[in-house]
């Protein structure tokens, strides 16, 4: 987006609304580069959760390249939901600002939790990341906006325009934003050591090389610190 435009403000009711209007996944480049990097770091064997699956688009890529994986999505659309059990994968709604994650979950063990483009829409980021850590996964998937990304710092210093963090319907849908040092950072503190982390989109070429100033997102692998006690092995 350019760095003079005005920011977004078509809006969506709800997210069944949105759902049920763009039912339609965009394959772009960027996009499936993340559902590979995430695929090709999972097991053959196991089971996934992804929190916020949308319509179970990187569920059903993640099926077809694996299909002995165990796989559970939830979403706070049930309009989302009833699209991805069509497809015969599981899921549950799941509102992640008021619902536990722990008792939707009860009685089930997790090997790998994946959280695409989700954080960024949280009021309280920081719960919904305890309790996966409180489910003790062995590793966790998570992809966010970069705030540093050189446009947004751009649009912000040249043209005195709030960074938009790739928004395309409407300011509201993001209320949390991090840059490659804040992630860190904010990741330590929940209780997570960054393992690996890279780009995805942005300017050709040198994402790759330099993806907290040129990548539009950013993809980051978590451990938990220090593993809760008491999850069979």
């Amino acid at each position: 987006m350019h760095i003079r435009e005005p920011m977004p403000l078509s809006n969506f009711k709800s997210y069944d609304e949105y759902w049920t209007k763009r039912i339609y996944e965009r394959k772009t480049s960027s996009l499936l580069y993340r559902y590979r990097y995430v695929s090709d770091r999972l097991p053959d064997e196991g089971t996934v959760l992804d929190i916020g699956c949308g319509n179970g688009a990187f569920l059903k890529y993640l099926k077809s390249k694996k299909p002995k994986l165990q796989l559970l999505g939830v979403d706070i659309s049930e309009r989302a939901i009833e699209c991805l059990i069509s497809e015969g994968i599981n899921g549950k709604v799941f509102d992640a600002e008021r619902d536990s994650l722990g008792k939707k979950l009860e009685g089930m063990n997790v090997d790998y939790i994946v959280i695409m483009q989700v954080l960024e829409h949280l009021y309280h980021a920081e719960e919904l990341i305890q309790e996966v850590r409180n489910l003790s996964p062995k590793c966790c998937f998570v992809t966010i906006p970069n705030l540093g990304y050189i446009t947004h710092r751009l649009r912000l210093g040249l043209a005195g325009k709030v960074p938009i963090t790739g928004v395309i319907y409407h300011i509201k849908e993001h209320i949390r934003f991090w840059t490659v040092k804040d992630f860190h950072y904010w990741a330590d503190k929940m209780g997570f050591r960054v393992i690996q982390y890279t780009g995805q989109g942005g300017f050709p070429y040198l994402w790759k090389y330099f993806p907290s100033l040129f990548a539009g997102q950013l993809i980051f692998v978590l451990k938990p610190k220090n593993p809760l006690c008491g999850r069979p092995k």
